[in-house]
């Protein structure tokens, strides 16, 4: 249980930013991304 809700954000934000520390990078991300870009324009 969390005193304030500050302290639950807080908790959340340590939570999400030690994740995306050990999140493991995918390899040449922007091409990929660019691809999916043009294949699917009119999902995203």
């Amino acid at each position: 249980v969390f005193p304030t809700e500050e302290s639950l954000l807080k908790c959340l934000y340590m939570a999400a930013m030690e994740l995306e520390r050990k999140w493991t990078k995918i390899k040449d991300w922007p091409h990929i991304y660019s691809q999916i870009v043009i294949l699917f324009e009119d999902r995203l």
